[in-house]
């Protein structure tokens, strides 16, 4: 798909979380912009979630976590990724129609999560004080490389043009 096309795609047809998708099998990239303030959006993982931070700045509220009151802040190069189940609320404090906030997301199904841990649990040999490896939290906030943020632009183009790989 040319870039011509995604960006008649992604003209705001909504000014909060104006999303397009390219699915795959078992896996769906999607992008999402911002083009007004907003406070509190909800935003539900149904699936393993890996979101990349484009442009702009969000607040992420997560709940459970010691900062859901003042949230943690999401710029470029950060990732945060989420467990099936899990809720987040965004602020979007400095999106404007002109300067949209973006951000990516790479959503991977439970299936697929599934069949890689036990791939990896029956080829790996596994620790005597564990059963299976598990993540203490539901969401987890980090910054990337500039190399992750490649990843992202080449999965992103994978999908748009709706590669075999």
């Amino acid at each position: 798909m040319s870039t011509q096309k995604i960006s008649q795609l992604r003209a705001p047809r909504v000014l909060i979380e104006n999303k397009i998708s390219f699915a795959g099998p078992d896996s769906e990239v999607s992008i999402y912009d911002t083009y007004e303030a907003a406070s509190r959006v909800r935003l539900d993982a149904d699936e393993l979630l890996f979101c990349g931070m484009v442009t702009g700045r969000k607040i992420m509220h997560t709940t459970g976590a010691e900062t859901i009151a003042k949230g943690q802040v999401f710029l470029p190069h950060e990732s945060f990724v989420m467990a099936p189940g899990g809720i987040v609320e965004i602020d979007f404090p400095d999106a404007t129609l002109e300067n949209p906030t973006t951000c990516l997301t790479v959503e991977i199904s439970k299936e697929r999560v599934s069949s890689i841990s036990d791939r990896l649990n029956d080829s790996l040999p596994i620790l005597e004080l564990v059963d299976q490896w598990q993540s203490k939290t539901p969401v987890l906030h980090t910054h990337h490389s500039t190399e992750t943020q490649r990843l992202l632009t080449r999965l992103t183009t994978l999908f748009t043009e709706n590669h075999p790989d």
